[in-house]
């Protein structure tokens, strides 16, 4: 059975970042794990950026090139 969300939300400013980080665009996070990200996206630049909802919106914002 599921819990109530308040019981298993990230309680500090860090954990809700961190759980942002989940859901990156999948573009992002195998150029990341692939050690191909652009020049600057560090893990603080992106623990501290605005994360658009859209993938498409977060490839254009960190500077990735599209791949259609």
């Amino acid at each position: 059975a599921g819990r109530p969300f308040l019981d298993v939300a990230p309680d500090t400013p860090y954990r809700r970042k961190l759980v942002r980080l989940a859901f990156l665009a999948p573009q992002l996070q195998s150029a990341i794990l692939a050690g191909r990200q652009p020049p600057g996206l560090t893990l603080t630049k992106l623990m501290e950026a605005d994360i658009p909802a859209s993938w498409d919106a977060q490839v254009a914002k960190f500077g990735l090139p599209r791949v259609d």
